[in-house]
């Protein structure tokens, strides 16, 4: 999923993960943190942050945040150098 494109490029890995493989959430709450995501304004990638939020409180969603942002941030300074 990190070389995916689009904001959906994650999505079967984290359903799989979360819901399938962990049991850390109900289909239903991983369709709702879609569903926000969907209706937020922003890139589609932010219903990441919404389902670290359903997850983790406040926390989890920052922790979602890092996560969605970091990996870009990382590659800026990689790709400067060449």
């Amino acid at each position: 999923t990190l070389l995916s494109t689009g904001g959906f490029g994650n999505l079967p890995a984290l359903h799989h993960e979360v819901v399938t493989s962990r049991l850390w959430i109900s289909e239903a709450r991983f369709a709702e943190a879609l569903a926000l995501g969907q209706v937020c304004p922003g890139p589609n990638g932010l219903w990441v942050v919404c389902l670290g939020t359903l997850l983790g409180g406040v926390q989890g969603g920052l922790l979602a945040t890092l996560a969605l942002c970091l990996p870009p941030l990382l590659v800026v300074p990689v790709e400067g150098a060449y």
